[in-house]
């Protein structure tokens, strides 16, 4: 009696695609391409998983592709960080017979945007303390902590730090605090903001100074009819 016994099959061949994505931004496309020596195999025959490298959850991947391959693995990711990543996918057929294959996910880091810009006003004398500039970042993940600020005041002084807080409505606000000597009716302010992943952003701003005019104390001055006076009749700084 002659017993025929099957050979496994092997497993898929697989082989994973580079990525390429932005923080803050859904990545949604071809992660792995496979083929299998069944020439009758489906789609529907395999599974995928799609560990993203980044230590979020493993997700399944959508396997694609006409009967007998080869077949794509697609699959949809959003980063909250710049940076390099290894995407491991294992694709498994219907004998439980799994293969994997990786690849780098280069995570490009978001733009930055400036916002309005902003006018400020001051008095010479006075110290101005407040917000000089506002932008946004792509990434709905940046904190204000990712960000350094430094603020040209227009005035011919040393640039200042700025302080990054936020984000209110989509906005990072900088801010900081300057005393002007000088009247102006418009000084160009000028605020470079930067981030951990090395985007950058310039910010354009106005500041209009006026004067400071103080009253002295009101004088009393003493006069005769008829004869010349002559005297200081008022003080002021």
């Amino acid at each position: 009696q002659l017993s025929i016994v099957p050979l496994a099959a092997p497993p898929p061949v697989v082989t994973a695609a580079p990525v390429a994505a932005t923080e803050g931004t859904a990545f949604s496309g071809t992660v792995a391409t496979f083929t299998d020596a069944n020439p009758l195999t489906l789609p529907s025959d395999f599974t995928a998983t799609i560990d993203w490298g980044d230590g979020s959850a493993t997700a399944v991947g959508a396997i694609a592709g006409a009967p007998g391959g080869p077949f794509t693995v697609e699959g949809t990711h959003t980063y909250a960080d710049e940076g390099a990543y290894t995407v491991a996918v294992a694709v498994t057929d219907a004998a439980g017979a799994t293969s994997r294959s990786t690849a780098t996910a280069t995570v490009a880091d978001a733009a930055l945007s400036a916002g309005p810009a902003i006018t400020i006003t001051s008095t010479t004398g006075v110290p101005f303390a407040g917000a000089v500039g506002t932008f946004s970042d792509a990434s709905a993940a940046a904190t204000a902590a990712d960000f350094t600020a430094t603020i040209d005041w227009g005035d011919g002084t040393a640039p200042t730090p700025g302080t990054v807080s936020g984000p209110v409505a989509g906005f990072f606000a900088v801010s900081g605090a300057h005393t002007y000597a000088a009247a102006s009716t418009g000084r160009t302010l000028t605020v470079t903001v930067g981030d951990v992943g090395g985007s950058a952003v310039t910010l354009g701003g106005t500041a209009v100074t006026t004067d400071a005019w103080m009253a002295g104390p009101a004088l009393t001055i003493g006069a005769t009819e008829g004869a010349p006076f002559s005297g200081t009749v008022g003080t002021f700084s």
